[in-house]
């Protein structure tokens, strides 16, 4: 077991854990709420591994006091996989009217809660909404609704122009606060990317392209046009007009719009050149021209898409550094499922097994340890916190209940839908109090 005991890190570096609203709220029909896409995902049968039942949550909107007693809500995320149904019918992401739907809700938010909140997260995972939330794509989960008006769009098309929509939305929020709210209320930005970081699966001049194009697919795409107001030349010279171009206005509003990137790592992967691009097994990797090799790390769940390997999220701080310009980045999601068919979860070793190694990874990351190969040294990656994913087990998608990530358990055959801590918990809390009291003594 790693252990992290004597790390130090920085006296203001945030910790904490995270939730969203529809994967532990519940409520669907309290207060006036209105139906939204994954109300009706979750109705159309057939769409959800466990097969639970349509209303089965852990009803945080119920019982959100357990919840805050749980935790400390650091920030807020504006967007994160779900919509209003009504948008969704009318174009969701592919209509630029639902980028000033946005920007009304992101004003509300900003003008009620703005004293509260520190940082803003104006979207979640831009690229997985964008290949799954949208329209049915090659080898990625279906989470959009069977109805809903595509509005004459290209398949292949959907995804860039959603995508491409979600970035200018975030760019006129990040101007919006910056206007209106900044100077009084202080918070900052934020804006989560994730996906697997690619390594070459040899040292092959071609699968070095394919690891640069998969890299430009994944985090590229989407930090680019913020960081150097366009879509990386690599993109736009494969997919040329599938991919949407902004205008000079757009691009100068979107040009600088970000305070801090959110990283949201599980696992990484190797990537190479394919032989034959159309027998690829995704959309995604068909338009970049790579293929998927094999992921990294032990399956430390059993038998699931999750991976071990720490190495993998130092490289892609690398990256983010040598691209950006040290950008400030909080890493808002990582964490660690029940093992799969286990009798009992509260004793989770391997989730604290999980979470330590990503610690000890960051905090070499960020100065206090050396991480060198051929290619790269990374130090002093300017990392301001880490978010341990999630608080309590919840709702994963498509997935349902069957994945459960939460430091906390739910039991949800309960009328109370009864808390408990798990190990993995007590140890997080154990490891933040022991760098608390280092600070007091100092």
């Amino acid at each position: 077991m790693t252990n992290v005991d004597n790390l130090k890190f920085p006296k203001d570096f945030i910790w904490g854990v995270g939730t969203a609203a529809y994967q532990v709220e519940g409520g669907s029909t309290e207060d006036g709420r209105g139906e939204s896409v994954w109300d009706v995902i979750r109705k159309e049968g057939n769409r959800i591994a466990d097969e639970s039942d349509p209303d089965l949550s852990c009803e945080s909107y119920k019982f959100w006091r357990d919840d805050i007693n749980l935790l400390k809500e650091l920030g807020v995320t504006l967007f994160h996989s779900d919509m209003p149904m009504y948008l969704f019918e009318s174009g969701g992401w592919l209509s630029r009217d639902t980028i000033e739907a946005y920007l009304k809700l992101v004003d509300i938010c900003f003008k009620t809660y703005g004293h509260l909140v520190k940082y803003w997260i104006t979207f979640n995972e831009i690229t997985n909404y964008g290949w799954m939330n949208v329209y049915p794509q090659k080898g990625f989960p279906n989470h959009s609704p069977t109805r809903g008006d595509r509005l004459g769009v290209e398949p292949r098309k959907m995804p860039y122009l959603a995508m491409h929509h979600m970035l200018i939305a975030h760019g006129r929020a990040y101007r919006l606060y910056e206007q209106n709210y900044k100077t009084s209320q202080n918070g900052e930005i934020c804006l989560i990317i994730t996906g697997r970081y690619c390594f070459r699966a040899s040292d092959s001049d071609e699968d070095g392209q394919a690891q640069t194009r998969a890299n430009a697919w994944k985090f590229q795409h989407i930090l680019d046009p913020i960081y150097k107001g366009d879509y990386p030349d690599i993109m736009k010279n494969i997919l040329g007009d599938a991919l949407p171009s902004f205008t000079e206005e757009e691009s100068t509003i979107l040009k600088g719009a970000l305070d801090v990137i959110g990283i949201n790592y599980y696992l990484s992967t190797k990537v190479k050149n394919p032989e034959n691009v159309e027998l690829c097994e995704t959309a995604e990797e068909i338009d970049g021209r790579f293929k998927y090799a094999e992921d990294l790390g032990e399956k430390i769940s059993g038998d699931t898409w999750l991976r071990l390997h720490s190495p993998g999220l130092v490289y892609l701080l690398a990256m983010l550094k040598n691209d950006y310009d040290s950008p400030k980045i909080l890493i808002t999601e990582n964490g660690c499922a029940d093992i799969v068919g286990a009798l009992q979860t509260i004793h989770d070793p391997h989730r604290i097994r999980y979470v330590s190694e990503h610690i000890l990874a960051l905090h070499q990351a960020i100065g206090h340890g050396n991480i060198v190969d051929k290619e790269k040294e990374c130090v002093d990656s300017n990392v301001i916190g880490y978010l341990a994913w999630s608080l309590i087990d919840n709702f994963e998608w498509t997935d349902g209940f069957s994945m459960k990530f939460g430091l906390c358990s739910v039991d949800l055959n309960s009328p109370q839908k009864t808390r408990s801590i798990k190990d993995s918990a007590r140890f997080y809390k154990n490891f933040i109090q022991k760098q608390r009291d280092y600070y007091r003594k100092t």
